[in-house]
């Protein structure tokens, strides 16, 4: 089932679907990928992503607290997508309000970022804020695919309203454009956006 959202109904398409079947990058490299299998792979690349980039930030909170978790993060964030960025998949994450400007969204991503918005203020839930799109490019086929991601309360450390005066000096020193605070639990932090090329 799609849902389109005007005015943005020629552009913006968003799968309600949570579960996904087992499908691996093994399988992917054997042949051609269908669209339900782009969507199928994606997802898992960013299931991948979450849960490394998780285990990371936490182990670096416990270790050094929340500015160190700041630190790991501006260098190991990077790492993590262009390590899961292989074969013919790009992984990135973007937002409305970033911290990194390497990750400000283009103009597609702004539209869709903003759908998002919209559909959730609607009513709708994180599981079904994704975007699917293909589109040809010159000689290449890009299919584009969006997931939101939710603030959890492990996010506003670092994210929310009320810092703490360490993590706004990390802050500063890191990211002196940061735009990325005031977050409430459950907001929209921002979103995975996942480019596969076929070749």
């Amino acid at each position: 089932m799609n849902i389109s959202l005007n005015p943005l109904s020629a552009l913006l398409c968003f799968v309600l679907t949570a579960s996904f079947s087992a499908f691996t990058l093994a399988e992917a490299a054997s042949k051609p990928l269908q669209q339900d299998e782009v969507r199928q792979q994606g997802m898992q690349l960013i299931d991948a992503f979450s849960k490394e980039l998780k285990a990371k930030l936490k182990h670096a909170i416990k270790e050094g607290g929340l500015s160190n978790g700041i630190e790991v993060c501006a260098l190991k964030a990077p790492e993590i997508a262009l390590g899961h960025s292989q074969q013919q998949w790009q992984v990135k994450r973007t937002s409305l309000k970033v911290r990194n400007p390497a990750n400000t969204p283009s103009a597609e991503e702004l539209k869709v970022l903003e759908a998002f918005e919209s559909a959730k203020a609607g009513g709708k839930a994180f599981q079904d804020l994704r975007y699917y799109r293909v589109t040809d490019k010159g000689t290449q086929r890009v299919h584009h695919l969006m997931q939101a991601i939710p603030t959890q309360a492990l996010c506003l450390g670092c994210h929310g309203e009320n810092l703490s005066a360490d993590v706004q000096a990390a802050l500063s020193k890191l990211y002196p454009d940061d735009q990325a605070t005031g977050f409430q639990e459950g907001d929209i932090r921002g979103a995975f956006s996942l480019f596969y090329t076929e070749k």
